[in-house]
């Protein structure tokens, strides 16, 4: 194993403790706002397309506007760092892709939606707050 040096080039992969936005002093922000398709899969997954159910269908950005608080409230509680900015610019982000991609719920399913939508809140909020990035592996 090497000795520690603040001015050595190289370095074992295992001794890096930044990510790569860290290490180019990223934004978190910034990075939010411009990052894409990390959610588009879960969104779908957990929302369906427009003509898929026979049953009276809501539009996906009407359950995120009406439960937007409660979402961002109870993920913010449980982050350690507990910057509103990060879990409010994510709600941004799925409301621009649940509208985008023309999402909706069954009006009978919404606690089960609800539930799900603020899950992945909370996982991809703790992965960006753990990892600096919403990719899992």
């Amino acid at each position: 194993m090497r000795a520690r040096c603040r001015r050595c080039l190289a370095r074992e992969v295992e001794e890096i403790q930044k990510t790569v936005a860290q290490f180019f002093r990223l934004s978190r922000s910034r990075y939010l706002r411009a990052a894409h398709g990390y959610l588009d899969d879960d969104l779908r997954w957990i929302f369906r397309v427009r003509g898929s159910a026979h049953r009276p269908i809501v539009a996906a950005a009407r359950l995120l506007r009406r439960h937007r608080k409660f979402i961002a409230d109870a993920v913010s509680r449980r982050l350690k760092r507990r910057d509103a900015r990060v879990v409010g610019d994510l709600l941004d982000k799925v409301r621009s892709r649940v509208k985008a991609l023309g999402l909706v719920y069954l009006e009978d399913d919404e606690c089960r939606t609800l539930a799900e939508l603020f899950g992945l809140v909370l996982h991809k909020a703790v992965l960006f707050e753990k990892l600096g990035t919403f990719r899992d592996g």
